[in-house]
């Protein structure tokens, strides 16, 4: 029995650390948003929330969650800690209520990961709470 508990754990650490480089690889190479992001990390990187939200033309749940891993993190990490935060959330989610979450996973990763955790973090975020209420 402890065997298949840590065969289990070992399975969801490989295929969560499998799913978060290629997140990044797809990040690095197709990723349409990231130099927008890049370059807004430049314009709040010094500034207060409030000052960064109006200069901005951003959702304030998006911006702010930006503008904290902003202060810690570089241009690019911060791009790639949002659309890891997203995917953490979307994971789970698939794993607590999904019967069939590796399939579910497969075809999230396939079908929805390159498109909308790579390149629209925005809209990766708005989609957790989409995704929960509907779950």
């Amino acid at each position: 029995m402890a065997d298949a508990r840590v065969l289990g754990v070992v399975v969801e650490v490989a295929v969560f650390g499998g799913v978060c480089a290629l997140l990044y690889l797809f990040g690095v190479t197709i990723s349409n948003d990231a130099d927008q992001y890049v370059q807004l990390w430049y314009l709040i990187e010094n500034v207060p929330f409030l000052q960064a939200w109006r200069t901005g033309r951003f959702e304030i749940g998006s911006l702010f969650v930006f503008w904290v891993l902003a202060r810690f993190l570089p241009a690019f990490a911060t791009f790639y800690a949002v659309g890891l935060i997203a995917f953490s959330v979307k994971y789970v989610l698939i794993r607590k209520y999904l019967r069939y979450r590796y399939l579910a996973l497969f075809l999230y990763v396939a079908l929805f990961l390159h498109v909308q955790d790579a390149t629209q973090i925005r809209g990766a975020l708005a989609a957790c709470f989409v995704m929960y209420v509907l779950l």
